[in-house]
C-alpha cells in the first residue's frame, strides 16, 4: 500500500503540473487503529522531522508553506503531527537566507464537516473544527476537471464506494458544488504585513 500511494501521488502531481513530490522516510500511523508499519509518523521526534522539512525549505526556498490545521482537518493523527512538525519548521526557518513568508492551514467548511458526520466518519463539532471566516478562499471552478483528475489519480481512495466517493459524490457524477469548487485557508504564520483581508491569493502582496 505505501508504494501504491506514492505512485498515486506522483501521478496526481504530474496532472497538476507541479514538481515531483519529496518523500520523507515515515509511514502512515493509522486513523481509527494504529498501523503495523515501522517508523510511524506519530512516533517520530517532532524536532527531527522539522529539521528534515527545514532542509527542503532551504533547498527550494518557497515563499509560502501549506499544511494541515491544528485539528488535522478531521482529527487524523498524522495530519496533526504534520501540522506540529511543519509549524516547527516554519518558525525555525527564520535563520535561513530566504525563509518562507507565510504559512497557511487548509481547513474544512461546515458543509464538508457535515458530510463527514453524515458519512459516519466522525461526530465533529462544527464550531470546533470548521473555519467560519477564512483569510483566503480559492475558487477552483475553472480547473475542476484537472482537480477531479488529480483526485482520481488516487485510485485506491477514490473508487466508487470509497470514503472520498462518499464525501464528494460530485466526483463520479461529474457535477459541481460549492463544497467541491472551493478551498478555504486560515493564516498560520507570517513574516510581514497582511495588507488586505481577506487575501485574494496566497501570494498577494509578496514580491
Amino acid at each position: 500500500v505505501p508504494a501504491l500511494r506514492e505512485l498515486e501521488l506522483q501521478k496526481a502531481c504530474q496532472i497538476l503540473g507541479t514538481q515531483a513530490p519529496r518523500f520523507l522516510e515515515y509511514h502512515d500511523s493509522g486513523f481509527r487503529k494504529p498501523s503495523a508499519l515501522a517508523k510511524r509518523l506519530v512516533e517520530a521526534d517532532v524536532l527531527a522531522v522539522a529539521r528534515e522539512i527545514r532542509a527542503v525549505i532551504a533547498e527550494i526556498q518557497p515563499q509560502v508553506l501549506l499544511t494541515f490545521d491544528p485539528r488535522g482537518y478531521y482529527a487524523h493523527p498524522d495530519h496533526i503531527a504534520t501540522h506540529t512538525m511543519t509549524n516547527a519548521a516554519f518558525f525555525s526557518s527564520a535563520s535561513l537566507a530566504q525563509p518562507p513568508q507565510r504559512m497557511f492551514y487548509i481547513m474544512p467548511s461546515k458543509a464538508m464537516l457535515e458530510r463527514f458526520n453524515q458519512a459516519g466518519f466522525g461526530n465533529f463539532d462544527l464550531d470546533e473544527f470548521a473555519l467560519p471566516d477564512p483569510i483566503l478562499t480559492v475558487d477552483t471552478s475553472s480547473v475542476l476537471e484537472k482537480k477531479r483528475a488529480a483526485i482520481f489519480a488516487h485510485q485506491s481512495q477514490s473508487h466508487l464506494g470509497s470514503g472520498i466517493d462518499k464525501l464528494l459524490p460530485e466526483l463520479h457524477a461529474q457535477t459541481s458544488s460549492r463544497v467541491f469548487s472551493e478551498e478555504r485557508f486560515a493564516l498560520g504564520g507570517t513574516r510581514g504585513v497582511i495588507a488586505t483581508y481577506p487575501l485574494e491569493t496566497m501570494f498577494a502582496g509578496l514580491e
